[in-house]
């Protein structure tokens, strides 16, 4: 088999890993670095396209230097992309940009100035052996949580390839022929090494797919496992949500007092039963309504003023007394605390209300002003003298009658 079949086959085999890798990267999801093995795949497939060119007609630097330079490249990225894979630090850009700026002269030596295969091939093993041993530690180092079997099976490839730099840069230097040095026909040993080789690229391409389907199915399966762990937290707060809710809600509408929750625009939101009978209006009369409109029309101004100065901020709550209209007209004293209940930017969002009807409270005050001014009156204008005496006997209060007498 001649030189030129085995970099024709080598080519179709880069050809296959170009479209493979291609198809994953356009067609699925791929994480950091999957970009630069693709590339990498394509500095190959360039290398041999370039190799098959006629070395007769064409000048060395597009088909030896390039190619081989695009070799190193090709082993640049794989590292790179392995690298960002695994979330690892690339290597820096110097150090690859001075790799590949040291193998262009040292390759042109030994092209031009002291042509020789066998040294081109010993600079191409010893760069090759480097790179590919940095790809083992690479991969067999630091294994992230979705590192699987394809890593072992790539570092194994990999070793493959460094074993065969390994071998052929050890052959060369002590004094064998190069692989490649009869350019019309390659005894078979070497031809089964090139195949090797090209073979192996294509089995480190699927492994690169296989540890990017490794990583989607890791990050699936970490997806699925914080979405249940999102619900069952999610269910949880709903249940203590729930449990406030209904407790709330029991407070709200067994309530001995009336309860109510209103809007910044003094309309009522919600309103218990309590609240209904002491205004005297059904639930869906009063959320017709304003509490502005059931004021009573003396109360009404200072229960606007408390109001404004909790939406501007000044105050959080306020109490006052205020009576309320009733539908026939009797004014309800109540004993009225206001609450507002702000929303994370501490904005007002709404309010909450306790009305106490102290109308009993009123009623009973008013009686006892009474029965004291009926007292008051009977002490003073009694037609016998009256006197209040302490428990020394000195006297604290007496009436007309009791001055006239002494």
């Amino acid at each position: 088999m001649d030189l030129k079949t085995l970099i024709i086959s080598s080519l179709v085999v880069c050809l296959a890993t170009n479209l493979s890798l291609g198809l994953v990267y356009l067609t699925r999801k791929t994480y950091p670095g999957f970009g630069d093995w693709l590339a990498g795949t394509v500095c190959r497939t360039l290398a041999a396209i370039l190799f098959i060119l006629p070395r007769d007609s064409l000048s060395p630097w597009l088909t030896i230097i390039l190619p081989n330079w695009l070799m190193i490249v090709e082993l640049l990225l794989y590292l790179r992309g392995t690298r960002r894979f695994y979330e690892q630090r690339p290597p820096s850009a110097g150090w690859a940009l001075l790799a590949t700026v040291l193998y262009l002269p040292v390759f042109y030596h030994y092209t031009y100035t002291v042509p020789s295969i066998n040294d081109r091939f010993l600079v191409m093993s010893v760069f090759s052996l480097v790179l590919s041993l940095a790809m083992m530690r690479a991969l067999l180092t630091r294994k992230p949580p979705y590192a699987g079997a394809s890593e072992k099976w790539q570092a194994g490839l990999w070793g493959l390839y460094a074993a065969e730099c390994a071998f052929r840069g050890g052959h060369l230097l002590l004094g064998g022929v190069g692989p490649m040095g009869d350019f019309s026909g390659v005894p078979p040993a070497q031809g089964f090494i090139v195949l090797v080789i090209s073979f192996n690229s294509l089995l480190i391409a699927i492994s690169q797919i296989i540890m990017n389907a490794q990583r989607l199915e890791y990050d699936h399966e970490l997806a699925l496992e914080r979405l249940e762990q999102d619900i069952i937290e999610r269910e949880k707060a709903e249940a203590v949500i729930r449990d406030q809710e209904r407790l709330f809600r029991s407070n709200f509408n067994l309530s001995l007092i009336g309860m109510a929750i209103t809007s910044l625009e003094k309309g009522w939101l919600e309103v218990n039963d309590r609240l209904c009978e002491i205004l005297g209006r059904s639930r869906e009369t009063l959320q017709s309504m304003t509490w502005a409109e059931l004021t009573h029309p003396d109360d009404l101004a200072a229960d606007v003023t408390q109001f404004n100065r909790v939406l501007r901020g000044e105050i959080r709550g306020y109490s006052l007394e205020k009576r309320f209209i009733r539908p026939d007209g009797q004014a309800v004293p109540t004993l009225m605390s206001v609450a507002c209940v702000h929303t994370a930017e501490e904005r007002p969002d709404f309010f909450v209300a306790q009305i106490h009807d102290i109308s009993q409270r009123v009623e009973i005050e008013a009686a006892l002003r009474q029965s004291e001014t009926t007292l008051r009156l009977a002490f003073e204008y009694a037609n016998s003298g009256m006197c209040l005496v302490d428990m020394t006997g000195r006297m604290m209060r007496v009436n007309a009658k009791m001055c006239d007498i002494f």
